[in-house]
């Protein structure tokens, strides 16, 4: 009698198992689309800051404000670079230091 029991209710058993597995990989992938839903609500946060939305565009973009001079190097050397600190009467102009510090990566 209770075989018979049994294999009337291995099906439905079976059934309940796959939904169950169904179930977690359902909960896992809510939790995961959550996560990125929050990722994407904080970037939205952010690109309503105009200080963020300048810095990006400097960045990425390499956007300037009115009167400033953009230079873009590139070849940079892998690790840091060597900073040496003068006094004013050292440096001279904003071009002379600017010569100076691009000098060491030639």
């Amino acid at each position: 009698m209770i075989p018979l029991g049994f294999l009337v209710n291995a099906g439905p058993y079976q059934d309940y198992q796959q939904v169950r597995e169904q179930l977690r990989a359902e909960e896992e992938e809510v939790a995961l689309l959550e996560s990125e839903n929050a990722t994407y609500v904080g970037e939205i946060e952010r690109l309503q800051k105009d200080s963020y939305v300048e810095a990006l565009a400097r960045r990425e973009l390499t956007y300037a404000r009115p009167g400033e001079d953009v230079f873009i190097v590139k070849n940079l050397p892998d690790g840091p670079v060597e900073t040496v600190e003068r006094t004013a009467e050292e440096t001279g102009g904003p071009l002379e230091s600017m010569v100076r510090s691009l000098g060491g990566l030639f």
